[in-house]
């Protein structure tokens, strides 16, 4: 199974520690959207990489159910509700998973090492991705994406406009009176 990473993409929906079903049904996977600018070279590379393995499977062309790369234009992602925002506008979005019988995608900081805390990633993120690429033939037949693991770039804009914690509070002075409490009415 080929293996692709992403760099400098932004993450979104990033359910990336606790697998979890979508709408109550099916098994539980491990979740991320990935927010692809149009001019990083490796969604050319993604796109041609399925197109080869799809070639290698249905060498007499696509059954007539086929699903196709899950990934599309951000203008039109999530029928156009993003139509009008930057963050979407000039990129395509990319949902992939990994169910939780294949275990925890790698979620990694810029030192290569673990990361345990959920509320470190958030959306809007700047992270690298690594996917993996594959046909299936079951019930459908189709080519898509593996999420096997995110490493952390940067810090990006927040798309689900939660303020961080630095907007909504300051630092307390803590006048030490021999216990270290503080009373907050007093």
């Amino acid at each position: 199974m080929p293996n692709i990473t992403i760099e400098g993409v932004r993450i979104s929906y990033p359910n990336l520690f606790q697998a979890k079903q979508v709408n109550n049904q099916g098994d539980p996977k491990f979740s991320a959207a990935f927010i692809i600018p149009n001019t990083n070279p490796a969604l050319a590379q993604l796109k041609a990489l399925a197109a080869e393995l799809v070639a290698k499977a249905h060498p007499n062309g696509k059954p007539h159910n086929f699903k196709e790369l899950p990934i599309c234009a951000g203008e039109v992602y999530q029928n156009g509700k993003h139509a009008n925002n930057p963050a979407y506008m000039g990129h395509h979005v990319l949902n992939t998973g990994k169910s939780a019988a294949q275990g925890q995608p790698y979620v990694l900081d810029q030192a290569m090492n673990k990361i345990l805390d959920p509320a470190a990633i958030y959306p809007g993120m700047i992270v690298n991705v690594a996917l993996s690429v594959y046909t299936y033939s079951n019930i459908s037949k189709g080519v898509t994406t593996g999420l096997e693991g995110v490493q952390i770039v940067r810090d990006g804009e927040r798309l689900d406009s939660k303020p961080a914690a630095e907007e909504l509070f300051k630092p307390i002075d803590v006048v030490s009176g021999g216990g270290g409490e503080v009373d907050p009415l007093g």
